[in-house]
């Protein structure tokens, strides 16, 4: 019997309720230091709110190794809505996951007009612990929104498909499209049409029907490939992707090959879970590769043998696998050998081949897929809850990285960045050296003792710590202001000009280094080249406190006071409580300060 409108109705309110049950939670959760700075609170043009200026910004640029401007767009109206404020962007997070939770039952259920196992796929989906990372990180912003809107882009297709007409096909390429801004992950979505033509759209196939099959889906394919070459080209420029010297091929293949493996594995028992999986960076022990690859080939004959009779085993065996080619790491980015927010998109599908299997046990299919669904909402939801309080700030997260993981250097680097935010120095020199003691090539850790060196006054120690990062990574426009800095605190100005120079040719609209470089200037007596940089800087970033009232002391050494009297007042307006211009207030313009 077909379910009611109402029954429906309440399947997703309680879906919904489950979902705020384990999420609401995130509204009282911080930004971390992992990402969430370089995303939202560390990034001007985010931070500067909904702009004409932001969005052209957002579509011009590849910022922290990425190209996904829609991604920025909407951090900038979190901004513009709330001010930088992270509780608010985590529930928008949640609501996104609700809403994609909502729009994989109707995909499911207007494709197959089965109602207990789509609830049942999407229970799985939406209720997993996997899914933490994605709802629980507002870096992971991106995720979300490209889910989103590539399930629109499916249900788009499917109503092309049952009932033809141009403008649903042209919906679901404008979805794609703006999936692809979002982030990149959804290139693999032709693909995963065309195992929805297969099943449930079952659309015939074979000979030249298949020919047509592909051709009709060129548009999707043509921007899946102009989407790969974006991302390649953003990624190689930020320095995101690791070289074959470094992950050889043997090794991405393995590791490939395990993970894929791990994924399931984490699926049906998500224990251990962890922010972050440092690559081994070698070829996994032969057992475990022979082991991994055995069990995938035959759950992939089974598959391909049961395709006639069970057609959704594999449309979700394949979708999983499809799916995951695009984060699997035959193209290294990044330090992780896996990462829980890979499996949003792959883990559909194997929630739909278990729904429907399940469903098709004889003679008490349906009671079983319903006693599923009714056992597992709670288990889920509370496994998730769990879950997502090791996602409170950026120490419960990497200590519980560090608790579940082995020879994590990547979590104690960032356990130390988040004790140094705090004053904790001693805290932070014993993480990034716990890390050192892992890696002693992490670029990043020798840079981190840098900018702790900085912090305590240490200019020679500065210097000698982003030396040895730059050695190992010299594009790395941090260490070359850090570096500057360094210099700069030992008096040689000159040379710290130089390196923040060095640094802005590899970010060219770092508003920071072009306030130190102003600096520079102003020590050399280059009164007008600091001026001109200041000005650069707040251009980038209008609500830069330091760089407004650095410019003051510019234009002071200039004998321009009125205008200086106003870059002062400006400074505090930014930042009430930026105590330098006020002291340049009283110093240089007592009746203002009155």
């Amino acid at each position: 019997m077909a379910p009611t409108k109402r029954n429906v109705l309440i399947a997703c309110l309680v879906l919904l309720a489950a979902i705020a049950a384990i999420y609401l939670q995130t509204g009282s959760f911080d930004f971390l230091v992992y990402d969430d700075d370089d995303y939202v609170y560390n990034n001007p043009a985010v931070r500067n709110g909904l702009s004409p200026a932001g969005v052209a910004w957002a579509f011009t640029r590849a910022h922290a190794a990425n190209y996904h401007p829609l991604t920025w767009i909407s951090h900038m109206a979190d901004c513009s809505l709330f001010g930088l404020a992270p509780g608010p962007a985590h529930l928008v997070n949640v609501l996104l996951h609700g809403g994609n939770a909502l729009l994989l039952f109707l995909l499911l259920f207007r494709c197959t007009g089965s109602f207990w196992p789509a609830l049942l796929a999407v229970v799985l989906f939406a209720l997993h612990p996997l899914r933490v990372e994605v709802v629980a990180w507002v870096a992971e912003r991106k995720e979300l929104l490209a889910n989103l809107f590539g399930l629109l882009a499916m249900l788009g297709y499917g109503q092309w498909v049952r009932h033809g007409g141009g403008r649903w096909y042209l919906a679901a390429v404008f979805f794609f499209a703006l999936g692809l801004l979002a982030k990149p992950v959804l290139v693999s979505l032709p693909l995963l049409l065309l195992l929805l033509d297969h099943w449930p759209l079952a659309r015939p196939a074979g000979g030249r029907v298949a020919v047509q099959r592909l051709v009709e889906k060129w548009p999707f394919f043509l921007l899946s490939a102009v989407s790969c070459l974006i991302t390649l080209f953003a990624q190689n420029a930020g320095g995101a992707v690791q070289s074959l010297d470094q992950y050889p091929v043997a090794v991405r293949l393995g590791n490939a090959v395990v993970v894929v493996l791990a994924y399931l594995g984490k699926f049906f028992w998500p224990a251990g879970l962890a922010v972050i999986y440092p690559h081994p960076g070698q070829v996994p022990p032969l057992w475990l590769l022979l082991l991994s690859a055995a069990v995938l080939a035959a759950i992939t004959v089974a598959a391909l043998v049961a395709r006639r009779r069970l057609p959704f085993v594999a449309v979700g065996w394949f979708w999983y696998l499809l799916s995951l080619l695009p984060v699997i790491g035959i193209v290294q980015v990044g330090y992780q050998a896996m990462a829980d927010r890979y499996t949003y998109l792959p883990m559909i599908g194997i929630a739909v081949a278990l729904a429907w299997a399940l469903a098709e046990i004889p003679t008490f299919g349906r009671r079983a897929v319903a006693a599923a669904v009714v056992c597992l909402i709670p288990l889920l939801a509370t496994l998730s809850w769990l879950q997502t309080g090791h996602w409170r700030d950026s120490f419960t997260l990497f200590n519980r990285a560090l608790a579940v993981t082995a020879d994590n250097f990547v979590a104690h680097n960032h356990l130390g960045i988040a004790w140094m935010e705090e004053g904790e120095y001693d805290k932070a020199e014993a993480q990034f050296r716990a890390g050192l003691a892992i890696k002693d090539d992490d670029f990043g850790a020798w840079n981190n003792l840098g900018v702790l060196a900085l912090r305590r006054g240490d200019g020679s120690g500065a210097e000698e710590h982003c030396r040895r990062a730059l050695a190992i990574n010299p594009r790395f426009a941090a260490a070359h202001n850090n570096l500057g800095l360094a210099l700069y605190l030992q008096g040689r100005y000159p040379e710290a000009a130089a390196s923040f120079q060095t640094s802005l040719q590899l970010e060219p609209e770092d508003a920071a280094t072009l306030d130190n470089l102003g600096g520079a200037y102003l020590a050399m007596g280059r009164n007008a080249e600091a001026a001109a940089s200041f000005e650069q800087a707040i251009r980038i970033d209008h609500n830069f406190a330091g760089a407004w009232y650095d410019l003051g002391e510019a234009l002071l050494q200039q004998g321009d006071r009125a205008r200086a009297r106003v870059m002062f007042e400006t400074a505090l307006e930014k930042d009430s409580s930026f105590t330098p211009a006020r002291a340049a207030l009283n110093k240089h313009f007592p009746e203002a300060a009155r």
